[in-house]
């Protein structure tokens, strides 16, 4: 296990080339531009690897919550497309909390 504290934007030189069965983010996504944060992290993953993200959701307590903690939450589409774009596959959507969702992506195997 890596602890650090970095930019998810950046080069992320902390983990350098290594690679991951997994990520996972939560409410971290809704902070920067999404296609290019998950491109960025996308790359330590290993093809066949999960990405689970748990976006906010752009509802009214999302957007209250967002207004609140200063981010603007994604629609749904938009954040599946941040990842389809990417190379991944959506296998499974959970809808169980008022603001928040669970999104779980997996890395097509011939993607790098």
């Amino acid at each position: 296990m890596h602890l650090f504290s970095a930019d998810i934007q950046g080069s992320l030189q902390e983990i350098n080339n290594e690679k991951f069965n997994l990520i996972i983010t939560a409410g971290v996504l809704e902070y920067v531009p999404i296609e290019q944060t998950v491109a960025n992290l996308s790359r330590f993953l290993l093809p066949g690897g999960y990405f689970l993200n748990s976006p906010v959701k752009n509802n009214l307590v999302g957007k209250i919550t967002g207004w609140f903690y200063v981010f603007k939450p994604y629609s749904r589409s938009r954040n599946t497309q941040a990842f389809t774009k990417d190379g991944f596959e959506l296998v499974k959507l959970l809808v169980h909390w008022s603001f928040k969702e669970l999104h779980i992506f997996k890395k097509h195997r011939n993607t790098e």
